[in-house]
């Protein structure tokens, strides 16, 4: 065999090991996922602070799973894009009122098209009404198709029944999940953020325990639950955080570049991830829509996002 024969016969195989390493689908126990977003706490005030003072629950938490220190919001930093975000894979200039669709599908779609899903098989629950246009978006072939359920605003009426208080949008989030058990869900909890517009300081916390606890009501039911538990990954984040001490009105406002609207954390808990672990790697929104894609087997097709890969080592 001489030289070029060995160089073809050598790259030839490289291409071909490449192409069967890509078919092959790696083994996850996942099969459900759900995704907390505490809408609007600071970080300093949360995660930041060593004491996890008003997140006790979180904190019991953490040894149950691995932690991204450094998970941020990269693009707008206002409810609206920072969940587009989290669902499409995409930064988009987005109204933060609701009138505007993503102009990309969601995981949800992405995931219905690929297995044929029903609507019921998926759920986006949200104590804010706006947060229905998460559901949709108006890319060609995909407007219209493949959509979740919804739940959002008060009594599940969406856009424009008003904001829900967070304790009945876990109550009737429970009771849709233990009806339907589906495999995609993503809750929003609209505290901190709402007490945190109001500038008190002390109303402000007090919204973020109480989130704290639903977060852990959530958790549990998840975990007691003979079809979620032990094949359910949950995924704790938030939307964005709030301004820095100093920055514009502070506490009560966000969307700017500041540190304390872009940092918001990570808590990811599952069959999957060896736990008690801290990843110090910086990841942002987009990149949560590419790792489930990757834990449940389908493609984000627009997503820009990158699969976080420390998760399963």
């Amino acid at each position: 065999m001489n030289y070029f024969n060995i160089i073809f016969f050598v790259s030839s195989f490289c291409t071909l090991a490449s192409c069967q390493s890509d078919k092959v689908q790696e083994n996850f126990v996942t099969e459900n996922v759900v995704i907390i977003v505490v809408d609007g706490p600071r970080y300093s005030e949360a995660w930041g602070d060593p004491t996890h003072a008003n997140i006790p629950n979180l904190d019991t938490l953490l040894s149950e799973g691995v932690f991204f220190p450094n998970f941020i919001n990269s693009g707008d930093t206002r409810t609206i894009p920072g969940h587009a975000a989290l669902t499409t894979g995409v930064y988009e200039d987005l109204d933060n009122w609701g009138a505007d669709t993503p102009a990309n599908p969601s995981f949800f779609q992405c995931w219905a098209k690929e297995f044929g899903a029903n609507p019921n098989q998926s759920w986006i629950i949200a104590s804010k009404d706006k947060l229905a246009m998460l559901g949709n978006c108006t890319r060609k072939k995909w407007a219209g198709e493949f959509l979740p359920s919804m739940h959002c605003g008060v009594n599940g009426q969406g856009y424009l029944s008003g904001y829900q208080d967070d304790s009945l949008t876990v109550q009737q989030g429970l009771v849709i999940l233990g009806t339907h058990h589906p495999k995609l869900t993503l809750f929003n909890l609209r505290e901190p953020d709402f007490s945190g517009h109001g500038g008190n300081w002390n109303d402000y916390l007090i919204a973020l325990q109480k989130s704290d606890a639903y977060v852990r009501q959530i958790v549990d039911f998840i975990n007691s639950d003979p079809i979620y538990t032990g094949k359910t990954t949950i995924f704790i984040t938030s939307d964005h955080g709030r301004h820095l001490n100093g920055v514009a009105e502070g506490f009560s406002g966000h969307g700017d570049n500041c540190d304390g609207c872009r940092r918001i954390g990570l808590l990811a808990i599952g069959p999957d991830f060896k736990p008690g672990r801290v990843v110090e790697t910086e990841y942002n929104q987009t990149d949560l829509p590419a790792t489930i894609a990757r834990m449940l087997h389908f493609k984000m097709r627009f997503g820009d996002g990158r699969s976080m890969y420390e998760l399963f080592d």
